[in-house]
């Protein structure tokens, strides 16, 4: 190698342990200490455990997206990535009401990516068409930062900002889901650019 590639490559390297080291010096999150802050499987992953601790939350993305409120209820089941016939859908859950409504809720989550090869419309299809799912009342959601301008290939995908979800997540007392919720506000919230290492 030559000395201006090692130079290159010890500059990189510099930058990001400044990244790092400022990370650790202030109330940093888990994926900011980790250097994984916009890794979009870790977020869904996230998101997934918050969804299920808090049925809340669950039940205040579904009266968004029906344009009603729904009685209060609980998930049965959580998947993240579920493979739905030519693709995996990122967040899969069903839930249901203490007066027997059943819910099957879709979430696609985009970081910084846009949709390819019409994964909503996919997703949309398969979970439809799913014998299993007849009684459920179906919810699509395209998840997704306010910088991030892409849209749902699927127009019955609901589309819903990682600020709304601040709004509807309450679990103050696990302190996993307040480290996410500081996440969420910290780097998924504002309508920014990504800063490169």
């Amino acid at each position: 190698m030559k000395n201006n590639d090692l130079n290159f490559i010890d500059s990189l390297l510099n930058q990001y342990e400044a990244e790092q080291s400022r990370a650790l010096q202030r109330d940093s999150t888990v994926f900011e200490i980790l250097g994984r802050t916009y890794d979009e499987d870790l977020i869904s992953r996230m998101l997934a455990y918050t969804l299920k601790k808090d049925n809340g939350f669950v039940c205040q993305i579904i009266s968004h997206c029906l344009k009603k409120q729904i009685a209060p209820c609980s998930i049965v089941n959580v998947e993240c990535e579920k493979s739905m016939c030519g693709g995996r859908a990122d967040i899969f859950i069903e839930a249901e009401s203490a007066s027997g409504e059943k819910y099957a809720l879709t979430i696609e989550n985009k970081i910084y990516s846009w949709e390819h090869d019409d994964q909503t419309e996919t997703y949309y299809k398969y979970v439809s068409a799913q014998t299993r799912y007849r009684d459920y009342e179906k919810v699509f959601v395209y998840l997704k930062p306010n910088f991030n301008g892409s849209l749902p290939v699927c127009t019955d995908f609901h589309v819903v900002t990682y600020n709304q979800l601040l709004k509807w997540i309450d679990s103050p007392s696990d302190a996993k889901i307040c480290d996410f919720k500081t996440h969420i506000q910290n780097n998924l919230g504002g309508y920014w650019i990504r800063k490169s290492l």
